[in-house]
């Protein structure tokens, strides 16, 4: 029980410190998913 909710707990720090990279880096990551969309659009 314990074990679960440390490690929901860390799966938690871990997103909530990749949104807050994202608001840092938005430009970097609005940069980043055009150009997936356009590798995408490439191969489909």
């Amino acid at each position: 029980m314990l074990f679960e909710v440390s490690k929901t707990f860390r799966i938690s720090c871990f997103i909530l410190r990749i949104i807050d990279g994202g608001t840092q880096n938005a430009k970097h990551l609005k940069t980043s998913t055009t150009y997936l969309k356009k590798k995408m659009k490439e191969n489909y």
